[in-house]
């Protein structure tokens, strides 16, 4: 058999060819392997389908006055910057400026919308909103890319109120224009962060985790109703797997990439206009204290017999199971400690529980990790199966609703129904009958059976 031709790596290929080991062309609006096998490519996430007169369609009135009111503006601007938060109207008539002037009316209600009701839900608690509605307008005003990510998070939070069909579609055609235009010049500047730009990528990596978050969570969506067959093909059911897989894939990956901004420039962030979002040292320690956290931990815990049993050959990818499981405990112990303090009766607590602290175990996953999961392997499935009980907790912040769902739902269809056991409890918590999956899982060939 003849050896397969070198060829460079790529590391902006889609998801589909990451996962079969290919090169990718990078072809938009998806790759040439995705469409002639018929696969979903992930690059559809931040397809530009804005038709060039959709923004002007919705401008009425006229334009708002332009104001200079920033201190760092680009192209020599140096107009002082008075106090104020992105709640001020006069700040967000200057950051929609350097739009075309059809396109603002509709740009400021999309701004507006992101001020007043958003970014209550990028954070939790009134210190971290605040933080984000004073550091906003001075991020925009010398990095346009955070600017794009505002309007997009803002386009997409308007998509899922509203009315109509066609009002939906706008908004999905803003968010994803806006957020491929803001893409463009991240990529750019990720490749360098210093103090000068760390705080601005920082907003945009949070922005862009949110966008990933709702769109993969509707792709999830949209890829399970499209299976309208009782007894689906081998080959839909393949698909449907790879399609569920790579949308989870790419939210755990948008997750861990805050990565690359907060480790080498975690002091500067920490230390300015931002620091109330990062900062969580009254966290308490996380340990499980009540007798139902124990048990808890105890659960997860035993979790660790998928790898560790007599019979198992010894593989290197045990040792990082054990890491993450770990981790993961550690998690458990840490959301259930915070939602102890919220709803205790004492005065010295916190009233309203840091929902923030789910994403935690997410962002610590490490890239080989993320490989296990993309070779389907059951135990690190059966670890984010577990994981999912945690965001199944979070009420009312839209950018994880049905995140739980679609992360044990996909995580159930990885491993196999024979291997099922080892999931029960997610299910049960989660409110996931595994039962109405079972016709669309089948034992394949990739997936070993475990003892339970």
């Amino acid at each position: 058999m003849s050896a397969r031709r070198p060829h460079p790596k790529s590391r902006l290929g889609c998801t589909e060819c990451k996962r079969r080991r290919i090169k990718c062309d990078e072809s938009r609006p998806e790759c040439e392997n995705c469409r002639r096998r018929g696969s979903i490519c992930s690059f559809h996430v931040f397809d530009p389908i804005l038709k060039p007169s959709r923004l002007s369609v919705f401008s009425t009135g006229k334009a708002p006055s332009r104001i200079h009111i920033f201190a760092q503006k680009p192209d020599g601007f140096s107009d002082p910057l008075p106090d104020h938060g992105l709640l001020d109207l006069s700040v967000q008539n200057e950051i929609v400026q350097q739009f075309p002037e059809p396109d603002r009316p509709r740009l400021l209600e999309i701004l507006q919308h992101f001020a007043a009701e958003t970014i209550p839900t990028l954070s939790s608690g009134l210190e971290p909103r605040a933080a984000w509605q004073k550091a906003l307008p001075v991020l925009t005003a010398s990095h346009k890319f955070v600017t794009h990510s505002i309007l997009a998070v803002g386009s997409l939070h308007l998509a899922r109120l509203a009315r109509t069909e066609s009002e939906r579609e706008a908004y999905n055609d803003i968010a994803a224009t806006q957020m491929n235009s803001g893409m463009t010049k991240y990529r750019i500047e990720v490749q360098n962060v210093t103090t000068m730009n760390a705080e601005a990528l920082f907003a945009f990596s949070t922005n862009l985790t949110t966008f990933v978050l709702l769109t993969a969570n509707t792709d999830c969506k949209g890829a399970l109703t499209s299976i309208k067959s009782d007894n689906p093909s081998a080959e839909d059911r393949l698909a449907l797997v790879s399609a569920l897989s790579g949308a989870v894939l790419r939210i755990f990956r948008s997750i861990r990439g805050v990565l690359v901004i907060i480790v080498p420039c975690w002091n500067h962030i920490r230390e300015g206009t931002l620091q109330p979002v990062l900062e969580r040292e009254w966290w308490p320690p996380r340990v499980p204290v009540t007798p139902e956290e124990v048990v808890q931990d105890r659960s997860l815990q035993r979790l660790e017999t998928m790898w560790s049993r007599p019979g198992r050959t010894y593989d290197y990818s045990f040792d990082l199971l054990r890491q993450t499981l770990k981790s993961l405990r550690e998690t458990f112990a840490l959301v259930s400690r915070l939602l102890s303090l919220a709803q205790s009766n004492d005065s010295t607590c916190v009233s309203t529980f840091d929902w923030t602290s789910v994403i935690h175990w997410p962002v610590s996953l490490g890239v080989d990790f993320i490989t296990l999961l993309e070779q389907r392997s059951v135990e690190a499935w059966v670890l984010i199966a577990h994981y999912a009980i945690l965001p199944a907790k979070i009420k009312g912040i839209l950018w994880l609703d049905g995140f739980a769902s679609n992360l044990l739902t996909t995580a159930a269809l990885v491993i196999g129904e024979h291997n099922w056991d080892w999931i029960s409890w997610p299910a049960a918590a989660v409110d996931l009958d595994l039962k109405s999956l079972r016709h669309l899982t089948s034992v394949s060939p990739q997936t070993n059976m475990l003892s339970f």
